[in-house]
């Protein structure tokens, strides 16, 4: 109750999912280059995020949950 977009969440997070749907492709090259880096990187992370509109909108959905 203390978030500024407390009554806007719902209507926020719906139109993001529609703007992601909308502008959302099949291409999984970002994906395999991820999958390469996880394997090849000395300084592994947790979690490795593909595509870059999937980071965009865990970090939106983290921002408004």
């Amino acid at each position: 109750n203390d978030s500024v977009f407390f009554y806007e969440k719902e209507e926020i997070i719906s139109r993001l999912r529609l703007i992601f749907k909308l502008i959302g492709h099949d291409d999984l090259s970002s994906i395999v280059c991820q999958i390469i880096k996880a394997v090849e990187d000395k300084d592994n992370y947790f979690i490795y995020s593909a595509p870059l509109i999937q980071k965009i909108y865990k970090k939106l959905y983290l921002l408004l949950s």
